[in-house]
């Protein structure tokens, strides 16, 4: 009895956890479009009314349209920084670790994460463009 107890632990904690995972990431990913139509809408009704009013003229509005672009370019290159930074600094970490454990069987488990980080830290200070 305990055995098939087990078997059914066994299988169900990873069942549970992806179906988790799944609803916790549909959820997160929801909320984030709602946001960004709601902030759209917003911004439209806004530019609406300043052009009837007169105060916003189509090169104003253009303008305000680059600067977004460029806000959202910004923001990316800063996230592929971060990420860079925190890969990398985990692989170090993770080299670090091993040298101190002498476990041979993680030889070597620091340099994916290492490698990645500074591939994306290359990428992110001399291949992406400046501007977009």
């Amino acid at each position: 009895m305990t055995g098939n107890l087990e078997m059914v632990v066994i299988f169900l904690i990873p069942i549970a956890s992806i179906i988790g995972l799944t609803v916790l990431l549909s959820v997160a990913i929801w909320a984030r479009e709602r946001r960004r139509e709601r902030e759209t809408l917003l911004r439209h009704e806004l530019d609406k009314k300043l052009i009837e009013k007169g105060e916003l003229d189509a090169a104003r509005l253009a303008e305000l349209a680059r600067e977004e672009a460029e806000r959202q370019w910004r923001s990316r290159r800063e996230g592929l920084r971060l990420a860079g930074f925190v890969l990398a600094a985990s692989g170090l970490g993770l080299l670090i670790a091993q040298h101190f454990v002498g476990d041979q069987k993680l030889d070597g488990i620091g340099w994916p994460p290492l490698v990645l980080g500074l591939v994306l830290l290359a990428y992110a200070y001399f291949l992406a463009p400046a501007r977009k």
